[in-house]
């Protein structure tokens, strides 16, 4: 029980760890989305109608394509069987044809996809090795675009994110494996548990049943004792009523003796008295 019970605090220890490192990247994705929500949908429509855009804005919806790549989303980018996916402005525009559904998936990402290990990091991987060579930044896209910024924003805040995930991955394989052991080491208390209430009921009734013996041979000993108690009486009455019948004995005698020599007496006390 003590083993099952310091794996159960080890596990909880192991829990609030993992919780606390997700919970403290987790508030800057939920501010970027709560940005996606308030983005003025017409800033996406501006970025989309643009024929030939700043290369910084060109290259942060890039990072996008990136980060999108082989999702299970509408506004999903299809790499080729080499992994490689073609950075073009017409296909970057291609995210973004549809304006609100594509703000719609940016959430879904974000809230969903991350969290769950549906995308893989080399995504994240490519996304923030282009952020750094464009030395890309939310202060400088604000210049050039409202949208472009918050998808900066979203790029930045979503990676770091993931590699959150990425780090607490093993620490959440390792407290699923525990959890598995706790379950075991309870079910084995239980069971040991449930053996051990059995041979106490069992202790019990034996325990009962020799209680009920042992009354049962307290009262023959104590009805012994009466007949033992009667039984010397008996024999001190006979022993008494011996001594008596002696006594009667010696006096039958003295008497019989006293009748044989009665006549002799008679005469010889009519012969004085004449």
């Amino acid at each position: 029980m003590d083993g099952a019970k310091n794996l159960k605090e080890f596990i909880e220890n192991k829990k609030a760890d993992i919780e606390g490192k997700i919970a403290v990247a987790m508030p800057k994705v939920q501010e970027t989305l709560e940005k996606l929500d308030k983005m003025d949908k017409k800033e996406v429509d501006f970025i989309k109608n643009l024929a030939n855009p700043d290369e910084k804005i060109k290259q942060i919806m890039f990072v996008i394509m990136h980060l999108f790549t082989n999702v299970d989303l509408d506004s999903k980018v299809q790499a080729a069987p080499n992994g490689k996916i073609d950075l073009t402005w017409p296909n970057a525009k291609k995210l973004i044809n549809n304006p609100s559904k594509f703000v719609e998936d940016l959430k879904k990402y974000g809230r969903d996809e991350v969290r769950n290990n549906k995308v893989k990091f080399e995504n994240f991987v490519r996304a923030k090795k282009l952020i750094n060579e464009e030395e890309l930044t939310v202060e400088l896209l604000t210049k050039k675009s409202g949208a472009a910024a918050i998808f900066c924003d979203f790029a930045l805040n979503i990676i770091e994110f993931a590699e959150v995930i990425r780090m607490v991955g093993p620490m959440e394989e390792e407290l699923r494996e525990l959890a598995i052991k706790l379950e075991k080491a309870n079910e084995d208390a239980r069971k040991s548990q449930e053996m051990v209430d059995t041979l106490n009921a069992k202790l019990k009734v034996l325990i009962d049943q020799y209680n009920e013996v042992n009354a049962t041979k307290e009262a023959a000993l104590a009805e012994a004792k009466v007949f033992e108690d009667k039984a010397a009486l008996a024999e001190r009455l006979i022993n008494a009523l011996k001594a008596e019948y002696d006594r009667w004995k010696d006096s039958i005698i003295v008497q019989q003796n006293r009748l044989n020599v009665a006549s002799g007496d008679v005469m010889l006390s009519a012969a004085f008295i004449s």
